[in-house]
């Protein structure tokens, strides 16, 4: 599976796991040594996300230490809100 892939595969699994009906925002902990743009990486990440779960979420990154690229955290609207409510 792709680096893309993983993270879209993680951050789907995270919200599930909380109860999130729709993703609003995702932290990305974006390795020095991991030979990624971060820009385009996250333009990559949004152009997936249309028409998922996950459209129209913010996509942020920190820049860390070592060659890993990872989900550090998922926010969004559970499952059990009323409608209309974001």
């Amino acid at each position: 599976m792709s680096l893309l892939g993983k993270i879209l595969s993680s951050t789907r699994s995270a919200a599930l796991m909380g109860g999130l009906g729709r993703v609003t925002r995702i932290q990305i902990d974006i390795g020095r040594q991991a030979e990624v743009v971060p820009e385009v990486f996250v333009s990559a990440l949004k152009e997936r996300f249309r028409g998922d779960l996950l459209g129209n979420c913010q996509v942020q990154y920190q820049m860390v230490a070592g060659h890993q690229v990872r989900v550090q955290s998922v926010e969004g609207v559970p499952i059990s809100s009323p409608p209309g409510v974001v």
